[in-house]
Order: structure tokens, then sequence, then C-alpha cells
């Protein structure tokens, strides 16, 4: 009935199999290594700030102006991750939707209510 569901089905355990094998073995390696990181980051921005560093520091100013230039950016950033987050959720649900659809091919009152489902979010996203 919905032959391209067991195509995406096939597909989706792979890339689900592949991420999460892949998550497992580098989260534990960089978790760490990230954190420490991302605050030494922060602090060095920090110190650029403390008055008379440009005393110290010759590039202070520059610096200063880099990171203010460099804010925008990272704010999109933010945003774009927090949306990634958000795209892997959905694909976790639509991979189990799918599971069901394909566990449930003949029960058409299933797959008729799925559609309509569908339909209404789709008007909701178009707003």
């Amino acid at each position: 009935m919905l032959e391209f569901v067991k195509e995406y089905r096939q597909i989706s355990q792979r890339l689900t199999k592949a991420i999460r094998s892949d998550n497992g073995a580098s989260q534990a390696r960089m978790e760490a290594f990230e954190q420490t990181a991302g605050q030494r980051l922060f602090r060095a921005l920090e110190l650029l700030h403390v008055q008379g560093m440009e005393k110290r520091l010759v590039e202070a100013v520059a610096w200063r102006q880099e990171t203010a230039k460099l804010l925008p950016a990272v704010q999109i950033l933010d945003g774009q991750l927090e949306a990634t987050n958000r795209a892997g959720k959905m694909c976790a649900g639509l991979e189990k939707l799918l599971n069901e659809v394909m566990d449930h091919q003949g029960d058409e009152a299933l797959i008729n209510r799925i559609l309509k489902k569908s339909r209404e979010a789709e008007r909701h996203l178009k707003e």
C-alpha cells in the first residue's frame, strides 16, 4: 500500500542506528572537553573587557570589536541549534508514526485518520 514508507523506514533505521552509535562513542569522549573548552573561551572573552586590558594586550580593542561583530552570528547559531534539536525530535516522532503505519497498513480507518491529521498539521504550519 505505502511502498515508499518501507524504504523510508529502512533508511531511517540505518540513520538512527548510525547516529546513536556515533553519538554514544563521541559524546562520552567529547562532553567534558567541550564543556571545559567553552568555559575557557568565555573566560577569555570576559578578560577582554577588563578595564586596562588594552595596556597588557595590544590586540584587546580589536578583539573586542571582532567579538561584538560575531555576536549576531552566535545568536543565529543558537537558534539553529534549538531548531536542529526540535527537528531531531520530530524525526524520532515521524519514525515512530511510520513504524505504526507499516505495522497497520491494512487498517484503512487508521490511514485516513493519519492523513486527516497530517493535512491539519500542514494547514497549521502554513498559518
